[in-house]
């Protein structure tokens, strides 16, 4: 694999993905994991976990993090270039032709009210991956906690996510997760 292969394929993931970050993580996985091998899928599932643990943009963090572990910075460069290039250029055309011929017509707003209702669908496979292939004993509490927490309450994602890690770190007993 060249650094080219890296970054054509994240171009390629960067511009057929509807929806951005979670909803890329079924698209990555099935690249990277299924097609290309590059990556083991317990392997695949550490990248998605660190991805969402650090701040930024998970498509654009899973992207740097993959590509500097196949091909060091290079790879990362080319990763990252790659899957944020499409989306650069897709809202430079957006803002232009805002900026050109005003508001979007009625069937571009209907167009993005499907885009909508299948980055749902995308974000839940995502979602429904992520928690199978997690091998914390607790993660059914955990997963039923954090979205009552979410749902009515008003407390940042970030401290949800902070203590989420810290109680794991501090109270999951010695072998209880297993990694493959």
């Amino acid at each position: 694999m060249r650094t080219r292969d890296l970054f054509a394929t994240f171009l390629k993931i960067g511009g057929l993905t509807i929806g951005g970050g979670y909803a890329m993580i079924p698209v990555i996985e099935k690249e990277l994991v299924d097609r290309k091998k590059w990556v083991e899928p317990t392997h695949f599932y550490h990248l998605i976990a660190i991805a969402q643990a650090i701040p930024g943009i998970i498509a654009l963090n899973s992207a740097i993090y993959l590509g500097y572990k196949l091909k060091g910075i290079k790879g990362a460069v080319a990763a990252g270039f790659g899957v944020v290039l499409p989306s650069f250029m897709i809202m430079l055309a957006v803002a232009i032709g805002f900026v050109v011929s005003g508001p979007f017509p009625t069937w571009l707003n209907r167009f993005f009210e499907g885009v909508r209702v299948a980055v749902i669908a995308l974000i839940l496979v995502a979602a429904m991956r992520l928690f199978s292939h997690t091998n914390n004993p607790y993660r059914v509490v955990i997963t039923a906690g954090v979205l009552a927490i979410m749902i009515f309450t008003t407390l940042h994602p970030f401290f949800i996510i902070a203590s989420v890690i810290a109680l794991t770190v501090l109270f999951t007993p010695k072998g209880a997760i297993h990694v493959d």
